[in-house]
């Protein structure tokens, strides 16, 4: 495992100022001790969504040719049985829609999106049609939507079956990008992490968020990091993490084991993952934990939150699924004369054969960073390729996915459409450094020459040949940076 390393504030400007780009920091700084707050309740209205920057990747279907591999999800496959006998090919790029068999056809231009209804059996369905990189798509348009305080929520009746809350539908959290319905239903609030409930029983279903209470072994910092990565992870179309105490314990044992033996972001990568039972500190637990875990050599979290999430290798610790929990635990100041210790225990996708890779920003997320933090290991081909401030790294994540030829491109969203964004990419099949990961994590990046603009809306592009099939994989979606 990698080890962020966090240089002086004083040598790498970039990376000390890197997340106070992010709304959150102001926000989470001045409220981690709040008291709880009460349960808050709203009722569950019928919405559309007409944002075609917004559906995610997995509730969308090419309306002109039919979903294969990964991308066939119940909701694609639904959308394509429905549509493709309403939409034909029409000049320059443009869709005919008719809203039945026998229609006489709408011509719909690629620059416009449009909700239509269709005929679905007896009943009707509401269907959002957007073009992407010159391809038509169909996704829901059908929502349900609930304001609790200053809280709001949409669910995205994906498959179109009238229910809204199954694990094929997907939410979100204040306009930001959506992610699975899942069990646990936890999500980030102002000061804490909340979990929502939906009351069926009624004509109209009912919202009830409740604060969770911070466990009584937690301090402030561990608090702040847990919502500092809830808001990332939820730009990532994922949900919370929920601290673990056992991983934390370990991540505070491993930190006192790294300030013990006085070790900096110049120690080698094999000493800081790991713990020698000769040395000062050592625990056997620390020693599996030191292997698991992600470190940043600073006593700033949000400086840590940041090095980690917004770096290529150090992100897959923090988009894994939130069964286990995370563990957060730093140590302020050391013998060694540097900031701290911050380490962090999370969880990394396990993406099967079949599965559907994790693009990161998501589709439809509002507020990404806009620059790549440094970290260790470097590209190896280029020694010098942090001394630059490099933009956004854009990444998918595919896993087991049997993915060749890969390409992976950026667009900015510009007056008279969209201009390509210089950058590089690296995969397992050009990979950021071979002697430390020859699979490069399984994941795509695109990192941007420059920064990327800020409050501007760009388009990712990956392509790759996936193996047994004639069709290209193709994903394509939208992401805006922060204000």
């Amino acid at each position: 495992m990698a080890k962020k390393r966090t240089k002086p504030r004083t040598a790498v400007a970039y990376a000390a100022t890197a997340f106070v780009q992010l709304s959150t920091v102001v926000a989470f700084l001045s409220c981690m001790l709040a008291a709880q707050g009460a349960v808050l309740r709203a009722e569950l209205k019928p919405a559309v969504l007409d944002d075609p920057r917004s559906p995610p990747l997995g509730a969308e279907a090419p309306v002109l040719r039919a979903p294969e591999g990964p991308l066939a999800t119940a909701a694609s496959t639904r959308l394509h049985a429905l549509t493709k006998d309403l939409c034909s090919e029409a000049e320059k790029g443009k869709l005919a829609f008719r809203s039945a068999p026998g229609k006489t056809p709408a011509v719909l231009a690629p620059t416009k999106s449009q909700v239509v209804t269709i005929p679905d059996g007896a009943n009707t369905v509401k269907v959002l049609l957007y073009c992407k990189n010159q391809m038509w798509y169909a996704s829901s348009a059908s929502m349900l939507k609930g304001t609790a305080g200053k809280e709001t929520l949409e669910f995205l009746d994906a498959d179109l079956d009238g229910d809204f809350f199954s694990p094929k539908d997907f939410m979100r959290h204040g306009g930001n990008a959506f992610r699975p319905v899942d069990d646990h239903r936890l999500m980030l609030l102002q000061d804490s992490i909340g979990q929502y409930e939906i009351d069926t029983s009624q004509r109209a279903p009912r919202l009830a968020i409740k604060p969770l209470p911070w466990p009584a072994w937690t301090d402030a910092t561990q608090r702040l990091g847990t919502c500092l990565v809830a808001e990332c992870r939820q730009l990532g179309g994922l949900s919370p993490f929920w601290l673990d105490e056992n991983r934390s314990s370990l991540c505070r044992a491993h930190a006192n084991y790294l300030d013990q033996n006085k070790f900096t972001f110049e120690t080698s990568v094999l000493q800081t993952h790991a713990e020698e039972p000769d040395r000062p500190g050592y625990t056997k637990a620390g020693a599996d934990a030191a292997t698991k875990v992600v470190i940043s050599f600073t006593g700033d979290m949000t400086e840590a939150v940041t090095g980690q999430i917004w770096s290529m290798f150090h992100r897959a610790a923090f988009l894994g699924p939130p069964d286990d929990g995370m563990g957060i635990a730093m140590k302020v100041g050391s013998l060694a004369g540097i900031p701290g210790y911050t380490v962090f225990w999370g969880n990394r996708a396990s993406i099967p054969a079949d599965g559907m890779p994790i693009c990161f920003p998501a589709a439809g997320s509002r507020g990404s960073a806009t620059f790549c933090a440094r970290e260790a290991p470097g590209v190896k081909d280029d020694p010098n390729f942090y001394n630059t401030q490099r933009g956004l790294d854009v990444s998918v994540t595919y896993g087991k996915l049997p993915l060749s030829n890969i390409k992976l491109e950026l667009f900015l969203e510009a007056k008279g459409g969209l201009r390509s964004v210089p950058g590089r990419q690296f995969s397992h099949e050009r990979p950021v450094n071979a002697d430390f990961d020859p699979k490069n994590s399984s994941t795509a990046f695109f990192v941007a020459d420059q920064m990327l603009k800020t409050a501007t809306w760009y388009m990712a592009a990956f392509r790759a040949d996936l193996a047994d099939s004639k069709v290209p994989f193709e994903l394509v979606w939208w992401f805006e940076t922060q204000q």
